[in-house]
């Protein structure tokens, strides 16, 4: 077997994908867990923004509180297929919650999500219990098949990061409350 290593690494939120950027075997996505006033559940948000970099037959890994899964039902079963989902194992599950959804691209969205895959993931989403324990060893789900054609080289590109704006937006010792309103963070500041 060959093993190839186009690899991306960089900060997401710096990423400017070209229009040839969906040539991704594996996605790892493992995005915020919050739910935004404008965006809904940034897990969602992150799905709709890096999903499109998987070909068709590319295997995601989508790692998110069992809850947050609902949001993301509509995308998943227009856009993927062969979805299986599973509990992390006892204490890593009661700290966080978390599941991990693997799923394959398909080579074309469907016009309307796949009602049976739709309802599948909305019910892992009520129940964490119906969902089975990520397994420690075991067949793989499915295989993934690299290629050896290389990534356009205008395919994927990290943006500047512009520091300057950062610090101003950036406020130590404080946190975004529900409501997106800045508050200091108790027993903290001087």
């Amino acid at each position: 077997t060959r093993l190839y290593t186009n690899l991306v690494h960089g900060d997401a939120f710096r990423l400017r994908l070209g229009k040839d950027a969906a040539h991704g075997s594996v996605l790892y996505l493992n995005p915020p867990s919050a739910t935004d006033r404008r965006f809904g559940r940034l897990e969602e948000k992150w799905l709709r923004r890096f999903g499109p970099v998987l070909r068709a037959g590319g295997a995601l890994f989508f790692v998110v509180p069992f809850y947050a899964l609902p949001a993301s039902a509509e995308t998943l079963a227009r856009d993927f297929t062969d979805l299986a989902c599973f509990r992390f194992p006892g204490e890593h599950f009661a700290a966080f919650r978390q599941v991990v959804l693997v799923a394959r691209r398909r080579a074309a969205s469907l016009l309307t999500p796949d009602p049976a895959l739709g309802a599948q993931v909305q019910a892992w989403g009520a129940d964490a219990s119906a969902i089975p324990e990520l397994p420690a060893a075991g067949p793989a789900l499915f295989e993934v098949e690299g290629s050896s054609e290389s990534m356009p080289h205008d395919a994927w590109q990290l943006q500047e990061l512009d520091e300057r704006a950062l610090r101003e937006l950036h406020a130590p010792w404080h946190v975004t409350d529900r409501g997106g309103r800045l508050q200091a963070v108790a027993g903290v500041l001087p």
